[in-house]
This record gives C-alpha cells, structure tokens and sequence, in this order.
C-alpha cells in the first residue's frame, strides 16, 4: 500500500475539518433539542426523547461536563463526543466499504449502497446505523451500537451535509498505508490551531489537540516487520537457512512475499560459543549480558545506559564477550535484586551511576504507567527472540529513561534541593566519606533528584551507601526545613558502567545536566579532578585504553586523562584535550538539526543560538568587541549577526567545504520570511516531514493569523511561505525532475521519494532543492546561494558491470532522471524476482 498522495491528504485534511464543523453543530442543536443542558425536562420531549436525554446526562458527567446545583450541566465535552462518534461511524464504515471488510452476518461483502437498501428490513434507522452493527460484529471497540450518542438523531440537513463530504472523497484516500494516522490528526487541526493562538497553558483539555499522535509509516513498518513479519517468517524459514545465510538481506529475501519486502525485519545471529562470564538477564529479557573485567588490578569498569549502550535495568541486550584478567571486576559476584520499579545489578569493584528522587517528584501513578509500557514492550521483544533487534531493545530503555528524566528535568513537585541550604546538606553528605568508604567520580545535585558516579571500595555495600546518604539527608533536610514525612522515594536507578566511551559520557551527561534542564549556572555539580589518585580503567579489549588522572593533561569538565605505558592512541594530547574542550558545548547542539533564522516553536531565533555559542566558546576572552571584530573579518562590516547569518553565512560555508555545504540554508525568498538552517546529515525523510509540517507550518500559521490582524507584509510572507511548502513536499515526493539518481545503483536501488544515501554525497542529494524553482538567486532553487555544483558527465568510462553501462554507452551520466513509475516497477519486479 502506497502512502496517501499530497493532493489527496489535503483533501482528506479539508473534509475532516470541515466535517468536524458540520458534526459538532449537529450534536450541538440536537443535545438542546433534548435539553441535556437544561435543568427542567422540556415538555416537548416525548417518552423515547425523555429516556434518551437521561442516556446522556450521566456520560456527559463522565466525560467532564459539570452540573450546577440549579441542575443546569454543560454540553460541551458531550458534544465533542457525540460529532467524533457520528463522523468516525461514518467514516470508518466506510474504509471498511472500500476495502471489502464491511461483512454481512452471512459473509458476504457489501457496500454503503446496500446497507441503505437493507436498514429498514434489519430494523436500523438508517444505512450508518446498519453499517456499525456489521461491522461492530469485528471491530467492537470502534463500532459501539449501544453508545448513547449515536442514539442521538442529527438534523436531516446536517446529517446530509456529512454525507457530502465523505462520498467527496476519492477511493483511493481509503487504500493508501497512512490515511487513518492522518484521520485523528485532521480532526484535531482547527483545535490545535485554537490552543497554540491562545497561549494557554497547556492542561487536560489542550493536551489532545497539540499532541501529534500520528506514527509515521516506517515506525508502522518496523512494529509491522519484527512482530507479524518475524512469525512468518519463522514459518517460511527453515534451519538450514538460517545457519547458512550470511547477510540479513537474504534471510529477508526469501522470507518476503510479492508486496510485502519485510525490509525492517532484523535478524540476529547468536553468540556461537558463550563464556563462563554470560550471566543471565532480569527474566523481563530472555536475553544474555557480559561483564567484562577490567584490565588492571584495582581499577572498574562498569556499564550504564546511553544512546549507544543498553542499560542494566532488565532490558539488557546480549553483549559481546570481553578477554577479562583475574582483577578488577568480578562477574562472578554479579547480582539481580529487584526494587520498586527497576532491577539492581551490582557487582564488586564495579562503578555506578547512581540516581535517586525526591518523593514527590513523579506520581506513582504516571510511573507504574511508564513501567508498564516498559514491560510490555520487553515481553514483545522476549517473544520475538532472535527477531528482535539490539537497536529495539536500546529503544524500549531508552524510552524509559528519558521519559523520567524528561519529566524530572521539568522540576516537578517541591524541588527541595533547589534551595542552597539544602543542596549543601546533600553536597556535604557526599563528600563525607569521600575516599574512605567510595570513591567519588561525579556528582549532581538537581532541584528534585540526584545524579551521583561512584565507585565503593572493597568492603563497603552499595546498597548501605545509597542508605546512608538518603538516610542522613532526610533527616537532616526534613529538620532544617522542619517538616516531617517521606523525603526522598524508596527506590534508585543504578548501572554499572563499562568502557571508556560509557564512562566519558556518563561523566558529561551528569555534568551537563543543569545546562539541558535549563539552569546552567547551577553551582551544586562536580566532576573528577586532577588530584583524584584513582584509575578508570576500561575493559581489556582491542580499542580500549587506561585512562589515569595527571595534573599534565586535564579532560573533560575535570576528569584527567593520560595513556597507560605503551598504549597506542590516535590522538596527540593537544588534540584529546581539544575534544574534551569542544564536548562542553555540546548543550548548544540542537537535536533535530533544524535551527530556523526566525524564533518559531518556541525556539530562540538562530543569530540569538549562536551569540550565545560563541560567548561560551571564547569563555573569559569574550569582550564586547569580540562580535564585531568577526563580523568585520567576515566581510560584515557594520553589521549584525543575523544579518551575516541571513546573507553570507551560506555562501562562505559553500567555500569553505569547497562547495559540498552541509549546512543547508533552505528560504522562501523574502529576507524577513521563512529560513532554516539544515544539517545535512540529519535530513532524511522525517526531518524534511518535521521540517515541512512543524517548523514552516508554524510559520504560516502565525502568518495567517498576523494576515488576520492586518499585519504589514502578512500576506506577502504567507504566500511565499506556502510557495515554500509546495516545493519542499514535491522534493518529498520525488517526482521527476526533483528526484535523486545515484549512477552506480540499478534503477530498483534508486531512491523513491527523499530518501537521500549519505554515502552518495552531497552533490547527488542536493539536486532537488536546487532544481525546484529560483526563489532568489538564479540556479540556487530554494537555497539562499548556489554552491558550483554540477550534474555533468564525469570522467573516464564505466565498467560493462556497471548498471548503466548499456544505457549510455559506458559514459559516466549524471543528469539523468526517473519517474516515481518508473522506479517502483522496477522495484516491484525485482522484489517479485526475489521471492520466486
């Protein structure tokens, strides 16, 4: 099934919020009609009426509706309810239709036409009712007959004025793979639309509105491949293919069926001799986990989670086996403990990071939410055994993670510890055995939680550490603040840390904590120092080196490294320190790699993000002529820095990278209208969707509503702001001539639509933004300057294997284009080639 095309979902967009119009003022003038609101039973009503309007009051109450003491309720919450539960009937009746799944008792398939035809002879008031009954008989949950809102009549004008716009629709919109993601989300366009204008904040009745629950069709593809896929694949696969292949593509190959690739499915190949060191996971993943030892007596090496590493909280993946000495540290007294919503892995001389929180703040119940989906997401990955992917299982923890401490980092609750004397207590209490008992490595006191990397020395129990400092600290906060009761929550979050790349960004991730929550001169936060006598060692595998703290050679925010005797390394200690430098602005890196010039999303504008780099990059040698002294070196003499940034910073990046930019400054054409500044290496398919819909949808919508206001220069952006999405959703499509040809890929390895290869540079991958129409500068497309980029034949001769070699006679062709046709035929064939 294809996605839904652009015209099409436009369409679609417009029927879904027109209808939601039509269907709440229905719902509306019909619940008055039965005088659902009002106090005193209306006299009109007759018996069926009377016990309709009571049907209605009590779930209107349900939903949120608040009766008065005078008897009086509000209809609002009913009424939202009662146009989403006619109009999705409706709609849902008849995807159902179009796709031969609306089934009579009999079996038989019928269309809308002939549920009319049979309402009356099977007793229902119309062809919809008829309809939902059928199809209630397979979907019970979305087809509910005995919901008291479709009892609920509308106006035969309202009711036909529905009708028009679903029979509007083409066919096709209730074939495409993505048409019903696209369904809520329309339905909720106008509302959204409504609370972003308000500027309210944002509580339980906002919150459905501006939240995007539309999941993109390749995560649909992937939940699709690795559950569905991986049990049918397990049928059509034998023993002896699953030994013998040597790539996954071929184990997808011949699990795949016309039409369906499984391209998402993942295959995994098992360890073929595990070591005395695997040790058996929490029973939430039937997976296995290695802990490796460190490579010198007295040192750690510990594993905690990160974008690169699953953590050890029952969601460990299986790890690769690791050469261990007989010091350091010692799997063999690994343990599984299980607390209040995690297991605890604790083994000796290992090093932790270590998190715990203040009681109040997470609800208990949003966490037991979080836990559960965690659970239910392992067991899906347990069932799937060898199908389910490292990169899944990092997933589900990660998912985890970051919810608690993206709400923890949102400084609910009291936030205790955010008052100095308090902080200082916990400080104080860290430190006190510093040395003696553990060995600190870092440490973070945020307003509502604690971040701590410590080391226990031999004899000492992490366990009795964590109790001793929660212990002493509840006391003594709760007295110096004189309150009583639970101060701190029972549990805490520990992993063990690995290796060197786990260590390093434990350490910056603790560090930076303050700066990502938004408070970056908070003062209550340490790293290791240079006169720490301790050793991080990292595990004895190739790649891993000795790290000792030495005044000669400080890193990152602290931490000091020096080589261990004899290791070889890559880089010189000038350029180590260089990166340990620049690793403390990474709190200025974006996340999606979209930074726009104007201030959109609540996100400061470009030429403010980088003011702000740069003071912190030149740190104390940052003065008030430091600006301008660049921009003057810059050729921006005069000026300020958003207008470097709008006007040259391309065109000398484009100089700079010798005219293979990856920094791409996307524009509408107007100097004071829409622009962006895109990393390349981040712009796939879903960055040009978020860049398309979010960020310059954002920006026309504030432009139509300053056009609204009479605003200088509104229209004038609004149209070019359109123009702009125009272009940029044809280079999502990939229609020729806005399409990508790679001259060393058969034409069914060319890609369908943006979907860009790195590794085929930016010279192929830029080709349709310059080729989708001048909005300034002449052959630049909708980039604010044209980099000296061509499409010409290249040099030298094909070999005869090479896939186009035929096509044109051995010349290395570059300008050449394919139809979206052309390339899923192609595609088709090859796929069905395959599974024959």
């Amino acid at each position: 099934m294809e996605a839904l095309a652009k015209t099409l979902r436009k369409q679609l967009e417009d029927a879904i919020v027109a209808a939601r119009d039509i269907a709440e003022g229905a719902a509306r003038a019909a619940l008055m009609h039965l005088g659902v609101g009002d106090a005193d039973l209306p006299r009109h009503l007759t018996d069926a009426e009377r016990a309709l309007r009571r049907r209605l009051r009590a779930p209107g109450r349900q939903l949120g509706d608040q009766r008065q003491a005078d008897g009086h309720q509000a209809i609002d919450k009913l009424v939202q309810e009662a146009a989403y539960e006619h109009w999705h009937r409706m709609l849902f009746a008849r995807f159902l239709a179009e796709n031969g799944l609306l089934i009579h008792p009999d079996g038989v398939p019928l269309t809308l036409d002939e549920c009319n035809e049979l309402a009356h002879d099977e007793g229902a008031a119309d062809g919809w009712e008829l309809a939902g009954r059928y199809a209630s008989r397979m979907l019970p949950q979305i087809f509910r007959p005995d919901s008291p809102v479709l009892a609920l009549k509308l106006a035969p004008e309202h009711q036909r004025a529905l009708e028009n716009r679903l029979a509007a629709l083409h066919p096709d919109t209730f074939q495409a793979s993505d048409s019903l993601g696209w369904v809520y989300q329309f339905w909720q366009t106008k509302r959204k639309d409504q609370v972003n204008a308000s500027e309210v904040k944002i509580g339980a009745d906002e919150l459905p509105a501006v939240t995007q629950l539309f999941t993109e069709p390749y995560m649909v593809a992937f939940l699709l491949d690795n559950s569905l896929g991986a049990w049918w694949a397990t049928r059509r696969l034998s023993e002896d293919d699953l030994r013998t292949a040597e790539t996954e593509d071929e184990l997808r190959r011949k699990a795949a069926i016309p039409g369906v690739a499984l391209e998402y499915l993942r295959f995994v190949r098992p360890p073929t001799a595990p070591s005395a060191s695997t040790v058996a996971s929490a029973s939430t993943v039937a997976s296995a986990s290695t802990v490796a030892r460190a490579s010198s007596p007295g040192s750690t090496v510990a594993r905690a989670s990160s974008p690169d590493f699953p953590g050890q909280d029952g969601l460990a993946t299986a790890l690769a086996t690791v050469p261990a000495t007989a010091q350091g540290l010692d799997e063999s007294t690994l343990k599984i403990t299980h607390g209040e919503n995690l297991p605890h892995w604790t083994c000796e001389n290992a090093v932790y990071h270590i998190v715990f929180r203040l009681a109040d703040s997470i609800p208990k119940t949003k966490l037991q939410a979080w836990a559960a989906v965690r659970d239910a997401q392992a067991r899906v990955a347990e069932r799937d055994g060898c199908q389910s992917t490292d990169a899944a299982r990092r997933q589900i923890t990660n998912q985890y993670r970051e919810r608690i401490e993206t709400y923890l980092d949102a400084r609910h609750g009291d936030c205790h510890l955010a008052k100095p004397e308090c902080a200082e207590i916990f400080a104080n209490a860290l430190k006190h055995f510093d040395g003696q008992r553990y060995r600190l490595h870092a440490w973070c006191v945020m307003p509502n939680h604690v971040h701590v990397i410590v080391e226990p020395l031999p004899g000492h129990d992490l366990s009795k550490i964590i109790h001793s400092w929660k212990s002493f600290t509840a006391n003594a906060i709760n007295k110096h603040l004189n309150r009583t009761g639970t101060f701190w929550q029972e549990d805490a979050y520990n992993h063990i840390i690995r290796n060197e790349k786990e260590y390093d960004f434990q350490i910056r991730y603790v560090w930076h904590n303050p700066d990502k929550a938004g408070i970056p001169d908070w003062p209550w936060r340490q790293a290791a120092t240079v006169a720490r006598a301790s050793t991080v060692a990292r595990a004895s595998s190739p790649g891993f080196i000795l790290n000792t703290p030495s005044p000669d050679s400080p890193g990152q925010d602290g931490l000091a490294t020096v080589p261990a005797p004899g290791a070889q390394l890559e880089l010189s200690d000038e350029s180590r320190a260089l990166v340990a430098e620049a690793g403390k602005l990474d709190a200025f890196s974006d996340d999606d790699g979209i930074c726009c010039l104007p201030a959109i999303r609540g996100e400061p504008a470009a030429h403010e993000r980088l003011f702000r780099l740069l003071e912190a990059a030149y740190g104390d040698d940052w003065t008030a002529g430091t600006l301008t002294k660049l921009l003057t070196e810059s050729g921006a003499k005069g000026k300020g820095l958003d207008v470097w940034l709008r006007d040259a910073f391309f065109e000398q990046h484009c100089k700079l990278f010798r005219h293979r930019p990856f920094i791409w400054h996307i524009w509408d054409g107007l100097k004071d209208g829409f622009a962006a500044l895109v990393n390349y290496h981040k712009l796939d398919r879903a960055n040009l969707e978020r860049l398309i819909y979010t960020y310059l949808g954002d920006w026309i919508r504030m432009q139509e509503r300053a056009a609204a206001d009479g605003a200088q220069g509104a229209d004038e952006r609004l149209a070019a702001a359109k123009a702009l999405k125009t272009r940029l959703e044809a280079i999502l499509e990939g229609e020729a001539p806005l399409d990508i040809f790679v001259r060393w890929k058969p034409i069914e390895a060319q890609p369908i639509g943006w979907e860009p290869d790195l590794n085929d540079g930016v010279r192929l991958n830029i080709r349709p933004f310059l080729l989708a129409g001048d909005v300034g500068r002449s052959g630049a497309g909708i980039l604010r300057a044209k980099p000296n980029i061509h499409w010409k034949k290249d040099r030298g001769k094909d070999v005869e294997s090479a896939p186009w070699f035929h096509r044109f006679q051995g010349d290395r062709i570059n300008d050449h284009h394919l139809t979206l046709a052309e390339k899923r035929a192609a595609r088709e064939a090859a796929e069905a080639g395959a599974a024959a």
